[in-house]
Formats: C-alpha cells, sequence, structure tokens
C-alpha cells in the first residue's frame, strides 16, 4: 500500500476555524490481491502488502455480496460504515503479517501492529459482473463457460481516525473479489445417448438437471437420410432448456417417471436456462442428420451457435459453435 500522503491545513490559514482534519491524497491497495479469511470469521476480506493490511468486515457477507451481476447502468450494493459491525481498518506492523494475523481468533504474538487506522464513516459500493472464459472442453469450440461472479468494491468518502488525526479519502479502490462457488450448467455430464418422450421432447438428465429439446417433428423425418435437416430454436419450437433442481432430487429414481411428470416436472425447477431465439443463417439453429442401422433409425442431433439464457436475464453464455447435442436411437 502507498503510504497516505496528507497534506494538514490549518484554518487559520483559511478561514480562521481549526478542525484538525487531515485530507489525503492518495491510497492504493487496488493492485493487490484480495483475499477472505476461510474459517473462522469468514465475513472479513482483506489485502496484505508488505507490512500493511487492509482489512474489510462486513457481516453476513455471503448474503451481501450479489448474486447476480449489477444491470449495465444499473446502481450499485451500497453499505454505510459504521466502526462496529461494518469496519474498514488499516493496520501497519513491525513486520510482514500473514493471514492469521488478519484471521486467527487467536493472533500471533509477531509480528505486532504498531499503528490502526478505523474508518468511522465512509460508503461501500460493490459492482458485480460475470467472469466468463472460453470453454476448453473438447467439442465445446467457440463456446463460453462462466467461471466467477466479481465483485468490484469502492469505498468513497472515508473519514480515518488515525491517533491523532482524522483523515479523508474521498476514493480508495479496495478492488475485486472473485466468488468461484457460482455454478454455471454444465452441459457435458449426460454423454452422448438422447431420450425421446412422446411425440417431441428430446432429453437428456442426470440427478438433478436435465436438458431437453422440444423438437420439431419434421427434423426426425426418417424418410430423409444422410441429409442436415434444420430449424430455428424459439420458444415453442425447438426450445432449448436446462433446468436444476434442488439438492436431494434424483430424476433417476425409481418411482420417477420423467416423461410422464414432464411437464410440470415434480419437484419443481430451482433454476431455469432456455436458449435465445435462433437468426436464420446465423445463430440458434438445431441440425438434425438421420441415418438408418440395420431396421431402426439414429438422429445425430447438434445445437449451433446457441446462446443459452438465465430465466431472470441475469446470466447467459455461448453454448458452442457446434455441439453435438446427442444421437437419438429409433425403430
Amino acid at each position: 500500500m502507498k503510504r497516505i500522503i496528507a497534506v494538514l491545513f490549518f484554518a487559520f490559514l483559511l478561514n480562521g476555524c481549526d478542525d484538525g482534519d487531515l485530507i489525503s491524497d492518495e491510497i492504493d491497495f487496488a493492485d493487490i490481491a484480495t483475499d477472505r479469511c476461510t474459517t473462522s470469521n469468514r465475513d472479513i476480506l482483506y489485502k496484505l502488502n508488505d507490512r500493511d493490511v487492509l482489512i474489510l468486515q462486513i457481516p453476513n457477507l455471503d448474503a451481501v455480496l450479489p448474486n447476480i451481476p449489477t444491470a449495465e447502468g444499473g446502481t450499485p450494493t451500497t453499505l454505510a460504515i459504521n466502526n462496529s459491525t461494518i469496519r474498514l481498518v488499516y493496520r501497519v506492523f513491525d513486520g510482514e503479517p500473514t493471514d492469521n494475523n488478519v484471521c486467527a481468533s487467536i493472533q500471533p504474538a509477531n509480528p505486532s501492529v504498531i499503528e490502526e487506522w478505523n474508518a468511522i464513516q465512509g460508503t461501500i459500493e460493490i459492482t458485480t459482473v460475470a467472469m466468463k472464459s472460453a470453454n476448453t472442453t473438447e467439442g465445446y469450440a467457440g463456446g463460453e463457460k462462466i467461471t466467477a461472479l466479481r465483485h468490484a468494491i469502492v469505498i468513497r468518502n472515508v473519514t480515518w481516525q488515525t491517533p491523532s488525526n482524522q483523515i479523508i479519502d474521498p476514493t480508495i479502490e479496495f478492488g475485486y473479489y472473485d466468488d468461484e462457488d457460482f455454478i454455471a450448467p454444465a452441459l457435458n455430464a449426460y454423454g452422448t445417448e438422447a431420450l425421446k418422450c412422446d411425440p417431441n421432447l428430446i432429453y437428456k438428465k442426470d440427478a438433478r438437471t436435465s436438458f431437453t429439446i422440444d423438437i420439431d417433428q419434421a427434423l426426425l423425418d426418417n424418410t430423409i437420410l444422410n441429409t442436415p435437416k434444420t430449424g430455428l430454436i424459439s420458444q415453442t419450437t425447438n426450445k432449448v432448456t436446462f433446468r436444476r433442481f434442488a439438492e436431494g432430487t434424483d430424476l433417476g429414481a425409481s418411482t420417477f417417471d420423467f416423461c410422464a411428470d414432464y411437464p410440470p416436472l415434480i419437484p419443481s425447477a430451482t433454476e431455469v436456462w432456455t436458449a435465445d431465439d435462433g437468426v436464420s443463417g446465423l445463430s440458434g439453429i438445431i441440425e438434425v442428420t438421420t441415418t438408418q442401422i440395420g431396421g431402426g433409425f439414429v438422429h445425430s442431433i447438434r445445437i449451433k451457435n446457441a446462446t443459452l439464457r438465465r430465466s431472470d436475464n441475469a446470466f447467459s453464455f455461448k453454448i458452442a459453435d457446434d455441439l453435438l447435442y446427442g444421437e437419438l436411437s429409433e425403430d
């Protein structure tokens, strides 16, 4: 951390009033990685830099951190520092501190704190974005995956109480904290076999999730062989849906009949994602190629350039340029 550079403005030089304030030019932890206490004190985010530590304590941190991205142009989540439950603390040690100097219930005797500043007021602003990266899983070329929710934390209009003075800092860039507990749809968890509920629901499932296509029956025409048949994804025909169900759900249980109970599924889904409507020749395309094997038929079903979007419109990601959804066998 760069030391706060403070200029003492004596009031008799300005307007004859002495309030004892210090006005700071800069405090900078922005380029230092943010850590979180992982065992006890999980409501603490902190940054270590040489002998300096910046600590941010927010009660019920998991509940406070937004679980969806901040809308473009929207208002960040805000909290007021009160120096009792919501705290910002800056400490300087006489040696290089470790995580235990912040997180341990019983902190080590060394190094020792030689100076501590406490923010007595200020406003915490949290802006959240979904972090995406290229999906490098085989078969998902050109696709994306959501890897984390990134929380950008800025603290404004901070008043520090030091051992001898008050220091005012208009903006502190606390930096980023990445929450990697976000669970995006795992579309590669099902294998290649696709199943069918009459008349036109194609599905794949595991214990807690399903990945379905309400397919246009014309795409399964077995009189057209070895030639791709295509249709556009929409919210009525060729609708592509991913559903996640509550902990403890077992869609494979012997008492559960997927086709008989769909729709609606019981239990109801806790999370629903659907593919965006397709654009002819560009995106959101279902392609089916049918081949004859012996006395039966195999439909190879592909999803091309489709984007999957959560029902609250908070998250979306491109599935792949050309994904083999699965192969459906029929007599």
